[in-house]
């Protein structure tokens, strides 16, 4: 596997991104060349508007062998497969949806102060 670079770009979809699969709000991903000055943002400001979103992205936020996607609201940002076919965890992660309960999940909190948020 190389090294491709992938740039994110919240502020508009140029003719060279795509739609982030896991939610509108994210914006567009380019892969390879970045977009456009006036469409990209630094990777803190990316950051902030992921989390401020409630979304968890790959090991930085989520701990292997120990968090399941429920947790970290991957079924509903498009990243659990319920038709597809033996994956590891695959059980774990039907029976979670079918019985539609889990113990923790993600979520975003802002408290305002009055300082600010």
């Amino acid at each position: 596997v190389s090294d491709v670079p992938i740039f994110a770009s919240f502020k508009g979809t140029p003719p060279t991104g795509y739609q982030d699969p896991r939610l509108s709000l994210l914006g567009s991903r380019h892969i390879g060349s970045p977009p456009p000055e006036s469409l990209s943002v630094p990777r803190e400001e990316y950051d902030r508007h992921r989390v401020a979103l409630g979304v968890s992205e790959g090991s930085r936020d989520i701990t292997a062998a120990k968090d399941f996607p429920f947790e970290h609201n991957l079924d509903f940002l498009n990243g659990v497969s319920f038709s597809k076919g033996c994956y590891i965890g695959q059980e774990l992660t039907a029976r979670t949806h079918h019985v539609g309960e889990t113990r923790k999940e993600s979520c975003s909190c802002f408290f305002v102060t009055q300082y600010g948020v």
